[in-house]
């Protein structure tokens, strides 16, 4: 499998690999897959890098569904996080560059899941922040496929 082969070829990411949503843990009921047999495994980022990056707001979540890398960060989604979250992503794409040339040229999607509902407003500045980083304004569930 590509997927398993890109986090195996990436020195911090060996062994992290876990089939299916599992790495999720009790996230993954946020993520809801069409056909969970196109998933190709998954990352828990945040857990595998505290001892590399102790000081660090780390990204959580790496999936791989139908050949694209799914990014998932879990966090309260609220108008006070929105630069954190922003920030993390900031790392993360940061981060990457040392990662497997497989993942880096998969194509790729970044998703913010709220954990207690969605207090950002669509028309604010804040998600004009979100905007210009990449991110859309979070969601409660993921729906992928």
């Amino acid at each position: 499998m590509m997927f398993q082969k890109a986090i195996d070829d990436t020195p911090e990411l060996r062994d992290t690999y876990e089939p299916g949503l599992q790495a999720l843990g009790n996230d993954s009921k946020k993520v809801h897959l069409a056909d969970p047999k196109k998933c190709h495994g998954s990352v828990n980022i945040d857990k595998h890098l505290k001892t590399i990056c102790p000081n660090e707001n780390l990204w959580d979540y790496l999936f791989g569904y139908e050949d694209k890398a799914y990014f998932v960060e879990v966090h309260p989604a609220c108008t006070s996080e929105v630069q954190t979250v922003i920030n993390k992503l900031a790392w993360l794409k940061n981060r990457m560059r040392r990662w497997s040339v497989l993942i880096q040229n998969m194509p790729k999607t970044y998703h913010w899941i709220a954990t207690n509902g969605i207090h950002i407003l669509k028309d604010s500045s804040e998600a004009r922040l979100l905007a210009k980083a990449g991110l859309s304004i979070p969601k409660r569930v993921l729906k992928v496929g």
